[in-house]
């Protein structure tokens, strides 16, 4: 169910080159307005018989500019949304929202980090949408923001691919993340536990049906190569949803910790409680310094005296949020 405190991230997907057909066609009216004897030079301004006549007649016919390419009068939907799930998959949403925005730089396979540009190169009907393949964009390729495969968050292990729109890590085996992942087209409920799934598809089904529609059937010999280019051609987050960092904006916000010492015979012990956690207990290494057992980078020290106050209550600033 869609979670409104949850980060989420957007690409737009260019379909046969979509793209270009369209500002082909604003060029061609811009230029040939005048002698094509249009109301406008604007293709946007054209009624709908003036739009039929670029398409059927005065662009096939005008040798030079057929020349170019299709055309396309009308720009099709390209958003695909999706919600991701730091809470269970922090590793792979964060790897994912980094390659999204593309502010890690180049790679060690020299490429950018990010997956503008990137195609989906395998999509099969009833099946799967995979893609993320920035390196050699034909799925033998990938790579993490941390420059090499990454290990299977547990808890994203543990959710159903069971319905379609399900966002989900692809992989060659055990703890093999890099940046290639699929979007589930049906319940496919045979992958789970065998990849990790970090998301799911909260606007764009009818652009997921598009890209459905450029695929294979599933004993087709190509493997789900798409019949015409499925590019991503742009891609971010949503405002005021996320960090960067895998965390919603909600959760950032949230993210003060309530840190009490308790004693446990000659030892002490973190307990904590915040917003956006349920109390728990965090070991300490020794009576000087505290470590709290969550690996947020976070690190508590109390010396002296102040060790010896019995549920002192401190407060202490995260840059990540509590997990849950």
């Amino acid at each position: 169910m869609a979670d409104p405190t949850r980060p989420r991230v957007w690409i737009e997907v260019d379909i046969n080159n979509t793209r270009q057909a369209y500002q082909t066609a604003c060029d061609f009216v811009a230029a040939r307005n005048f002698a094509c004897n249009l109301t406008s030079n604007n293709l946007e301004e054209l009624g709908g018989s003036e739009k039929k006549r670029v398409k059927e007649v005065l662009y096939p016919n005008d040798f030079e500019w057929s020349q170019k390419g299709r055309i396309c009068l009308k720009m099709p939907p390209e958003r695909i949304t999706f919600e991701l799930y730091p809470e269970r998959s922090p590793l792979a949403v964060e790897n994912f929202i980094a390659l999204i925005k593309g502010n890690k730089g180049i790679g060690d396979s020299g490429r950018p980090l990010h997956y503008k540009g990137c195609c989906f190169h395998r999509v099969i009907k009833g099946f799967v949408a995979q893609g993320g393949d920035f390196v050699m964009n034909n799925g033998t390729g990938g790579e993490s923001i941390h420059g090499k495969k990454f290990k299977d968050d547990k808890d994203g292990l543990k959710l159903k691919i069971d319905k379609r729109g399900v966002l989900a890590m692809g992989n060659t085996g055990k703890n093999s993340n890099s940046s290639q992942f699929f979007i589930s087209l049906a319940d496919v409920n045979r992958l789970t536990g065998k990849h990790v799934v970090f998301g799911e598809m909260v606007e764009g089904d009818e652009v997921l049906t598009f890209i459905e529609s450029c695929g294979t059937e599933k004993d087709d010999v190509t493997d789900g190569v798409p019949k015409y280019s499925v590019i991503i051609a742009d891609c971010g987050v949503v405002e005021g949803t996320c960090d960067g960092t895998g965390a919603s904006t909600k959760q950032r916000n949230d993210s003060r910790l309530r840190v009490f010492l308790v004693p446990q015979g000659e030892f002490m012990f973190l307990a904590t409680h915040s917003p956006a956690s349920r109390p728990r207990l965090l070991k300490t290494d020794d009576d000087d310094e505290c470590k709290p057992v969550w690996p947020s980078g976070l690190w508590a020290t109390s010396q002296g005296s102040e060790m010896s106050k019995a549920a002192q209550d401190l407060t202490v600033p995260l840059t990540r949020p509590v997990q849950a």
